[in-house]
């Protein structure tokens, strides 16, 4: 069962730049690569809203395209969900859902300017989405 905490923090244009492209088959991930720069104001805001609220779900919406939710899970899921849906013509939905102890990870990873989410922890087995965060 996934954490069911409310929306925290809710950006509708975070600052920084997205690429999206198909994504390799070396990380499981069989389905799209998103690449995600985040200006340095925006990428200490994610910092401060995961740090203030850790148990919440963020999501980030970037311009009229994407939308990503994040969440850590709940107690006993062990394996993270990165899922990619496309659910019209020019929209595209991301849900990363993390362990805990990815959770954690990604916590350390923000203060390092750089996220890998495969490299957070296990993914689950129907992960279509491999993403990278940096620091702009």
């Amino acid at each position: 069962m996934l954490s069911g905490g409310m929306i925290r923090h809710k950006w509708k244009s975070a600052q920084g730049r997205l690429h999206q492209r198909s994504a390799s088959k070396e990380n499981r991930a069989e389905g799209v690569r998103l690449e995600i720069e985040l200006a340095s104001a925006s990428w200490e805001e994610l910092e401060r809203a995961i740090e203030a609220a850790p148990r919440e779900e963020i999501q980030i919406d970037w311009e009229e395209s994407w939308t990503l939710f994040l969440k850590p899970a709940s107690q006993g899921i062990s394996e993270n969900r990165l899922l990619v849906a496309h659910p019209e013509e020019g929209r595209w939905v991301a849900t990363c859902v993390l362990s805990l102890d990815s959770w954690e990870r990604l916590q350390q990873n923000l203060r390092n300017g750089e996220v890998e989410f495969h490299r957070l922890g296990g993914l689950h087995f129907l992960s279509n989405l491999e993403m990278v965060w940096k620091k702009d």
